[in-house]
């Protein structure tokens, strides 16, 4: 049980740390499209 537990919190811990990543890239991401002069046009 203690085993599986240990797995558990792992796995949560790597998912967390991912997902950080991925925001915080999306967050980089935004921010220097925002720079981009959009033209007139909606830019996503």
């Amino acid at each position: 049980m203690t085993k599986i537990f240990g797995w558990i919190l792992r796995i949560a811990v790597l998912a967390a740390d991912v997902y950080g990543n991925f925001a915080n890239n999306i967050a980089v991401a935004w921010d220097a499209h925002d720079k981009i002069p959009n033209n007139g046009r909606i830019n996503f």
